[in-house]
């Protein structure tokens, strides 16, 4: 499947749009926690802004990653950053 996660926007509970480049951390997160080499390359797309195609078990790993914690127990995102990149992904899928 095809993902372009620069189209990704996070928005405030009442819809005004938080600035910041999301598919940048996301980027960071994959190429920093991955195991996979190929995600690797396609972290570095991501970072890029460009449309990565991911396989059903790349797309398992970057979901497994954004819910993995960091040091302290905290998320890497946040709630309603993570909630985003749900969402954006199971519409990306539904399309299919």
């Amino acid at each position: 499947m095809k993902f372009n996660f620069s189209k990704l926007t996070l928005k405030n509970v009442d819809g005004t749009e938080i600035k910041g480049e999301v598919h940048k951390e996301l980027a960071n997160l994959i190429y920093a926690r991955t195991s996979d080499l190929g995600l690797v390359d396609k972290a570095i797309d991501i970072h890029a802004g460009k449309e990565v195609d991911l396989t059903d078990a790349e797309l398992i790993e970057v979901n497994n990653l954004i819910e993995i914690k960091a040091q302290g127990g905290q998320n890497f995102f946040m709630a309603f950053a993570r909630k985003a990149l749900g969402d954006y992904i199971k519409s990306v899928q539904a399309k299919k």
